[in-house]
């Protein structure tokens, strides 16, 4: 049961339950702007269709991609001429081959040889760097060819293959564009930034979580307001209640700080890496706590007490604690050990956080 022996200030309820109001009132407002995000969302696609996927974002104009042309490649002919000024002879062996597969796979068979003249006359072609005589055009391709030759205009320009689907990305660039209204810019802006939230809200529950174990485990501890089995009432019980809660809670801390330490030295990369240090300052605190409550004992309590009673008082969590740090450490000799279990907890920390927040909307409701 829970039990407090510490009158309660204005200051101290304030200093108490206010961080914890802001953490859980924030969590209700990322829950909801959650589900107003995706009914925005669904509103753009109802008002301008096509929302979602075009007029969300800007895309960036659509550029021209600008091809190499591939280098030709040294064909058999000017082999042949290298060779020949080589002085290499030509291959004799495996001609007839190639000819009885070419005729097999009904290739067309090899041109025949130019005459001697029109050898010399591409041998100095070739040496010179001339391109070679291209074919004859057609009947109208002449004719055309000819007239634009005596009128003067220049030769047709030879098609793009990319240039009409560049022309059209373009088009359709210009198209989304000119539909971003600046009433469809407002609405983006506003629905943005709500999705901007509700993203960033997303990686923080883990830290909320831990916070409100801070503030929420140091107002228990301060009031010895922590869930036991019997609740403080003597010297001696709060003694072994405070020894058991300061063992519990600098255990937790040296768990957690040291594994922070095999984090860094690993040298990956994680997305919380200071999260083990939140959870170490949270339960530092508490443990700063419990130092001073022993100095200085409540002068409420009663002088005389029992150690069939006392050894009841320690909360529940730091009897949990110490088992398993009993276990790592002394079987396992592995102190970041507790610390990996509890830092599972951040892993599922919406969860946790809507439990706190179903536990004040009961305390709300039976004060109202």
């Amino acid at each position: 049961m829970a039990h407090s022996t510490q009158p309660e200030g204005p200051w101290r309820r304030w200093a108490s339950t206010l961080p914890v109001l802001v953490l859980l009132v924030g969590s209700v407002l990322h829950w909801v702007s959650s589900g107003v995000s995706g009914r925005l969302i669904r509103l753009g696609g109802d008002v301008w269709p096509g929302y979602a996927i075009e007029l969300r974002r800007d895309l960036p104009r659509p550029e021209p991609v600008s091809i190499e042309a591939p280098t030709p490649a040294s064909t058999d002919a000017d082999d042949a001429l290298i060779g020949d000024l080589l002085g290499d002879e030509p291959p004799a062996e495996g001609a007839a081959d190639d000819a009885l597969i070419g005729d097999l796979l009904g290739d067309a068979p090899p041109a025949e040889p130019p005459a001697d003249g029109e050898a010399d006359d591409a041998l100095i072609g070739d040496l010179l760097g001339d391109a070679p005589p291209a074919e004859p055009p057609a009947d109208g391709e002449a004719d055309d060819a000819l007239i634009g030759d005596l009128l003067g205009e220049p030769p047709p320009p030879t098609p793009t293959a990319s240039a009409a689907p560049m022309r059209d990305a373009i088009a359709e660039w210009e198209a989304i564009e000119a539909r971003k209204t600046p009433a469809v810019r407002a609405f983006r802006a506003i629905e943005t930034t709500l999705s901007a939230f509700t993203s960033w809200g997303n990686r923080q529950f883990g830290a909320i979580l831990v916070l409100l174990v801070l503030f929420a485990g140091a107002t228990a501890t301060a009031t010895r307001g922590h869930i036991a089995l019997r609740p403080v009432r003597s010297r001696l019980d709060d003694r072994v209640s405070q020894i058991s809660q300061l063992g519990a809670n600098a255990v937790l801390a040296a768990s957690l700080v040291r594994l922070y330490q095999l984090n860094v030295a690993s040298g990956t990369a994680l997305d919380n890496a200071a999260m083990p240090l939140l959870w170490a300052v949270a339960f530092g605190v508490m443990a700063l706590l419990n130092i001073g409550l022993l100095l200085r004992p409540s002068a409420e309590l009663a002088d005389a007490g029992k150690w069939s009673e006392a050894l009841l008082t320690p909360p529940l969590y730091t009897s949990m604690a110490l088992i398993s740090a009993t276990w790592f450490i002394a079987g396992e000799d592995y102190l970041a050990g507790l610390g990996v279990y509890l830092q599972k907890l951040t892993e599922h920390g919406e969860l946790y956080v809507f439990v706190g927040l179903y536990v004040w909307t009961g305390m709300l409701l039976k004060r109202t």
